[in-house]
């Protein structure tokens, strides 16, 4: 058995360690809560920008564009995917969840184009032998929306550009506050059926003159709008982390706790058996004294 001074030592350990898995807990508690107040105050910008493409959908039902996939499609695009992973470990099985679920998508595609929110992500489907593309590193941590536009515009050009006929985002969706979900959702081409509002949420006369056309409008906006959802994204996924991470950090937390009170019980015991020892060794010695005195 140890000493007692080693179960110190352990203990000790254990209350540091516990120490140190709390403050982790609380600090993913405060970044859950900035980003999604920062999200609540972006998302009437960006509600703004789907009811302008709302209002030029209904006003030229028959414009051809490409991000709606409605103009001709330019010959040899791929598939793409951006899959929104942690930087960092220490949330349980989030990274895990989201890369496992990512490679059973890529696998039914022949030569997907990959791009990759989070170095774990970026590290595992790598190992996996998938080709990264493009990574994003350093913004899961930190979700903006200028880190979202500079995504988006990477996407978009991407797109435009024919290199890419159609884009999925991959992220972990927080159901109910509680449960953990990846989604894989269609990023591009847009569906103008997505955009069908009623004249009262449009709330804009019928006659609309847009300048220098319609269409140079629409390719402005449309970027605008993939950036606003490529940040929910991004929140959603990054939330998903941290709460993974609370919940991690809390089971370290009353583990440590659990390992505490053992430790102080087998502590107590090997105290009291070495108090217990001492008391025998003077009794003993007191005898011997008191035989030697008599003899």
């Amino acid at each position: 058995m140890a000493s007692a001074r080693d179960i110190q030592n352990r203990i000790k350990s254990v209350q540091d360690t516990m120490k140190i898995t709390n403050a982790m807990y609380l600090i993913s508690s405060t970044k859950v809560k900035k980003a999604r107040r920062a999200l609540t105050e972006a998302t009437p910008h960006f509600e703004q920008s789907e009811r302008l493409i709302a209002e030029i959908l209904r006003d030229l039902p028959e414009l051809e564009d490409r991000f709606f996939g409605t103009a001709e499609p330019i010959p040899g695009g791929k598939k793409g995917y951006l899959i929104l992973s942690g930087d960092k470990g220490l949330a349980g099985a989030y990274n895990h969840n989201i890369t496992k679920f990512a490679e059973s998508v890529l696998s039914a595609e022949e030569e997907p184009v990959v791009y990759v929110v989070g170095q774990m992500g970026s590290t595992a489907l790598q190992k996996a032998g998938y080709e990264v593309n493009g990574s994003f590193e350093g913004i899961a941590q930190h979700p903006t929306v200028e880190r979202a536009r500079i995504i988006a515009a990477t996407l978009c050009e991407e797109f435009v550009s024919g290199r890419l006929c159609e884009v999925d985002i991959i992220f972990t969706y927080m159901r109910g506050g509680v449960e953990a979900i990846p989604l894989q959702k269609k990023l591009l081409p847009l569906s103008a059926e997505a955009f069908r509002l009623t004249e009262d949420e449009l709330q804009t006369p019928q006659e609309v003159v847009y300048l220098p056309d319609a269409k140079a409008v629409l390719s402005s906006i449309a970027p605008n709008y993939l950036t606003g959802y490529v940040f929910g994204a991004l929140v959603e996924a990054f939330c998903s982390e941290e709460n993974a991470r609370m919940l991690a950090m809390k089971s370290a937390t009353d583990s440590a706790g659990d390992m505490l009170r053992e430790l102080s019980v087998i502590y107590n015991s090997v105290r009291q058996a070495a108090i217990t020892q001492q008391i025998v060794e003077v009794a003993g010695g007191a005898k011997a004294q008191k035989r030697k005195k008599t003899s």
